[in-house]
C-alpha cells in the first residue's frame, strides 16, 4: 500500500514538472518570436513610455532665441541628415570647426547609401542602428551625427529623436551638380562608369528617348518620406507627408543659396552646435564640392533647362515650401 501511495506521488509530481516546463517551453518561443534570438550583438535600444512616444502631429515652438524641442528629443545629439550635392560638406566643415568651441564631437558616417535605397528592418539599417548607439553610449561630449541619410524616425525604433537639421538647393542647380559629380574620376571609378557615359553631357544624356529618369532623378520627396514602401514624387499624399515632417521634425531645414543666413539660423535655434558661427563665416571662401566638369544652368540650352525643371518639379514643390518656411524664421528672428 505504501509502495501504490509512493508511486502515485511521483506520478503527480512527474505531471506538475510536465505542465511547469510545457508553461516555461510556451513562453520562451513567445519571447523569441516577439523579440528574436538575443545575443551581445542584437540591438536593445532603451525603452520608451509608451505615454510620452512622440505623437507624428506633435509640434515644437521657436522663439527668437532658440529650439524648444519636443520632451521626446534630446538636445545632446544633434543629426545632420546631409542631402548630397546641397553644400554638405560645406556644413560638416563648419561643424568641424566648431566643435572645440562649443564642446561638442562630430562622427561622420561615411557609408554612402542614402535612406531610400535601404530596407527598413534590413541588415543595413541593423549596422547603422548599432553605430549611432554606440556612438551616443560612448561619447561624453554633446554629438553631432552627419550622414547621408533623410528623415529617420529613431522613437519608432525606441531611441530618443534626434535634433535634425538639413540644407536643400535649388533643384536644377542640384541636378547639374549631381550629374557632373559623379562622372568625377573617384566617382565614376566607384560607380563603375564607361567611358561612354563619364564623357556624356547633360544634354545629350537628356535628349535620348527614355532617359530622363537616369540622367535626372528628383529627390526631396523620397528623402523625407524615410523607409514608405512605393513613394511616388508626383503624389500628393507623399508631397504633403514630406512637407508636415520639414516642418514638424526638423530644427530647421536650410537653403544654400542663403547659407550664411542658414547658418546664422542654426546659431539662433540651436546655439550649444552653431553658437560662435560668425566668427567662422567668410565671405565666398567656402565652395560647394560640384567638381571641375559643372555646367552653370546659363551654360546649358533652355530646352534641357526646360527638361530638367519638369523631371525636378515634386523637388520645386519642396524646396519652395521649405524656402517660404526658412524666410519666415528668418523674418521672425529679424536677420
Amino acid at each position: 500500500m505504501v509502495g501504490k501511495c509512493g508511486n502515485r506521488k511521483q506520478l503527480i509530481t512527474l505531471v506538475l514538472l510536465l505542465f511547469i516546463s510545457i508553461g516555461l517551453l510556451t513562453f520562451k518561443i513567445e519571447d523569441f518570436r516577439r523579440n528574436g534570438f538575443r545575443t551581445e550583438n542584437n540591438i536593445r535600444p532603451p525603452k520608451i513610455n509608451k505615454k510620452t512616444t512622440r505623437d507624428f502631429n506633435s509640434n515644437w515652438t521657436t522663439n527668437n532665441d532658440r529650439f524648444s524641442p519636443h520632451p521626446e528629443t534630446t538636445p545632446n545629439t544633434l543629426f545632420y541628415t546631409r542631402m548630397p550635392k546641397c553644400g554638405s560638406t560645406t556644413i560638416l566643415d563648419y561643424l568641424k570647426m566648431l566643435q572645440n568651441r562649443n564642446d561638442f564631437q562630430v562622427y561622420h558616417y561615411k557609408y554612402v547609401k542614402i535612406a531610400h535605397e535601404i530596407s527598413e528592418h534590413s541588415k543595413t539599417e541593423e549596422t547603422f542602428l548599432r553605430t549611432f548607439q554606440n556612438e551616443t553610449d560612448n561619447t561624453v561630449k554633446k554629438l553631432a551625427f552627419v550622414r547621408h541619410l533623410g528623415y529617420f524616425n529613431f522613437t519608432k525604433r525606441g531611441f530618443r529623436q534626434p535634433l535634425l537639421i538639413d540644407m536643400l538647393r535649388d533643384p536644377v542647380e542640384r541636378a547639374i551638380s549631381l550629374f557632373y559629380f559623379v562622372r568625377q574620376p573617384s566617382e565614376a571609378t566607384r560607380r563603375h562608369l564607361s567611358r561612354s557615359v563619364i564623357n556624356e553631357t547633360l544634354s545629350q544624356c537628356l535628349a535620348r528617348e527614355g532617359e530622363k529618369q537616369r540622367c535626372v532623378i528628383p529627390t526631396y520627396v523620397a528623402w523625407f518620406n524615410h523607409f514608405t514602401p512605393r513613394i511616388d514624387p508626383k503624389d500628393v499624399k507623399f508631397i504633403n507627408r514630406a512637407k508636415h515632417i520639414i516642418e514638424k521634425e526638423y530644427v530647421c531645414v536650410g537653403i544654400l543659396e542663403q547659407l550664411n543666413e542658414s547658418l546664422t539660423v542654426f546659431s539662433k535655434l540651436i546655439p550649444q552646435y552653431f553658437g560662435g558661427i560668425q566668427d567662422y563665416i567668410k565671405e565666398n571662401t567656402k565652395r560647394n564640392n560640384i567638381g571641375s566638369l559643372r555646367k552653370g544652368r546659363d551654360e546649358l540650352p533652355k530646352e534641357t533647362i526646360d527638361t530638367i525643371v519638369d523631371a525636378v518639379a515634386s523637388d520645386y514643390e519642396i524646396y519652395n515650401f521649405v524656402v517660404q518656411l526658412f524666410n519666415s524664421k528668418v523674418k521672425r528672428m529679424n536677420i
